[in-house]
């Protein structure tokens, strides 16, 4: 004996795959790889040494990595707008 979809059963069904949708879209943006930079990585973009990258951590001039074990690593992101806010500052004294 098969029973018969009722609207109710179908309604319930639609907003269940709305909440699965939804629930997959977040989990997916929960998911997002964060690219991180080490400590190595970070001097040799900069052309500076590792000792002198751990000074600037010291004093607040670079952003504050996160330990992962025994690793040192920045966040890409804060560090590209980090960069990106020093060359603003530039072209900014450069006007003045």
């Amino acid at each position: 004996m098969h029973d018969t979809p009722t609207k109710d059963d179908l309604t319930q069904l639609t907003q269940d795959q709305r909440t699965l949708r939804k629930d997959t879209h977040t989990a997916n943006q929960a998911n997002r790889v964060i690219e991180v930079v080490t400590i190595r990585e970070l001097a040799a973009a900069l052309k500076r040494s590792r000792s002198s990258i751990y000074n600037d951590i010291t004093l607040g001039r670079v952003p504050h990595p996160i330990k992962i074990g025994r690793s040192t690593v920045f966040i890409r992101t804060e560090v590209e707008t980090w960069l990106k806010d020093k060359a603003t500052q530039r072209r900014h004294s450069d006007i003045s």
